[in-house]
């Protein structure tokens, strides 16, 4: 009962997150949404914050399973890769922008960060990229290069330009700026070729 308890204590903080962001997670409207006290949400979370690592370490949970069922092999179209994880990280910005904000660019005391968390392979979403770098450079269709920071350079190129359209200073429609990340992206893994 215990584990169900606190599955629907996390299910509630994310739909929250989801609907109203992180800052609209309170211990009192999780406890009124699974219908428990909010003293009862302290015996699983030690505190709010934990509560939303929680919700983020599920999600990333959940990218992991699904990115990592892209298995890379010496036969994985590399172009389709990227623009598959293009598409995939947009349809979590454009589609629950306020889980993404959680995931990548809100502050949180155990966030992964570069380079330390990255190069151990602790990113769901970034090894995928380096990944797939690395397999490009063994194939001998990129050049050697440091497969984290460039990783992190294509992360940083769509993150900023998802920052950009959340702060209105990229007025274009979901497809046109769809085009764009794609072709930003492509651009980048052009410059990489051998």
């Amino acid at each position: 009962m215990a584990g169900s308890t606190a599955a629907n204590i996390l299910a509630a903080a994310r739909a929250i997150v989801v609907a109203e962001g992180s800052s609209g997670v309170t211990m009192r409207k999780v406890a009124s949404a699974v219908s428990v006290t909010p003293m009862t949400i302290y015996r699983h979370y030690a505190d709010r914050g934990d509560l939303l690592q929680a919700v983020a370490e599920a999600e990333f949970g959940a990218l992991a399973e699904e990115w990592t069922l892209r298995r890379i092999s010496a036969s994985t179209d590399l172009d389709q890769l990227f623009a598959d994880a293009v598409s995939e990280l947009l349809d979590l910005a454009l589609g629950r922008p306020r889980l993404y904000a959680l995931l990548f660019t809100e502050r949180r005391p155990r966030a992964r960060t570069f380079p330390r968390d990255f190069r151990s392979g602790q990113s769901p979403t970034l090894t995928v990229v380096a990944e797939a770098l690395q397999q490009g450079i063994r194939r001998g269709e990129y050049r050697a290069i440091d497969v984290w920071e460039q990783s992190l350079i294509i992360a940083a190129v769509l993150h900023g330009l998802i920052q950009l359209r959340d702060g209105d200073r990229i007025d274009l429609d979901e497809s046109l700026f769809r085009s764009l990340c794609h072709k930003a992206v492509q651009t980048i893994v052009d410059g990489l070729r051998s």
